[in-house]
């Protein structure tokens, strides 16, 4: 099996050395309805093709939503946003990976965690109309999403399964020693929302390092984008 590694937002070069340069980099293009900020490492873009770096976004949840907007309408409008930066910002001659991350966690605030099947059910329809935005043939783009599996268990139900497909980079959950360990351990198994984990970030060495490492299996990326891949199947 052939494996390719990565680095994402901060950090310019995989860690440790794996025997190549980065195949990969996925950088933050901004937030809920707002591009820039802080977390694209220019030292990592320019290092690689521009089709091999990718963008993230953060998004937020419900309670981010603006008065008479649907949740769905709220997940809309920042995947525009997202959609605008990647394609005619200032970042869309670098990064023009045509999967575009969603970013979610408890840090970009307005998900719901209370645990309720209503609070779920908000949770579900920015999500919704997120993926729906950029899920798009004619614009030649597939959604990604960044998140761990105890988040998307707390914010969408460890049984959900989402309608509409992405990409799963799933945030780390064991920390490996050294890429080799990671490699042998890379979550193949584990799923959400009826996706199967296609990139892995991890933090080495073990967990007291700080620099994110990213790892996949996949290589649609090669020409340009990561296409979805459900439970039990390769990529699409």
């Amino acid at each position: 099996m052939n494996w390719y590694h990565g680095t994402d937002t901060n950090q310019a070069t995989p860690f440790p050395n794996c025997g190549d340069p980065a195949h990969f980099y996925v950088g933050r293009l901004g937030g809920e309805e707002t591009a820039g900020g802080t977390g694209l490492d220019e030292a990592a873009v320019a290092a690689l093709r521009p089709e091999h770096c990718f963008g993230y976004w953060d998004l937020a949840g419900p309670d981010g939503a603006q008065p008479g907007q649907t949740y769905s309408d709220w997940g809309l409008a920042q995947a525009k946003a997202f959609y605008h930066a990647w394609s005619s910002g200032a970042f869309h001659t670098r990064v023009k990976g045509a999967t575009l991350f969603l970013d979610i966690e408890p840090g970009n605030g307005g998900w719901l965690s209370g645990g309720t099947t209503t609070e779920k059910s908000f949770n579900r329809d920015v999500l919704y109309g997120a993926l729906r935005f950029l899920n798009n043939r004619e614009r030649g783009t597939t959604a990604g999403i960044y998140i761990s599996t105890g988040d998307w268990d707390v914010y969408f139900g460890s049984t959900y399964r989402s309608p509409l497909p992405f990409v799963f980079w799933l945030a780390g959950t064991t920390c490996p020693s050294d890429c080799v360990a990671a490699q042998n351990t890379f979550p193949v198994h584990v799923h959400r929302g009826g996706l199967q984990v296609m990139i892995w970030q991890y933090r080495v060495p073990g967990c007291s390092g700080n620099q994110d490492f990213n790892l996949t299996p996949f290589n649609g990326f090669l020409t340009g984008q990561w296409h979805p891949t459900r439970v039990g199947m390769s990529e699409l």
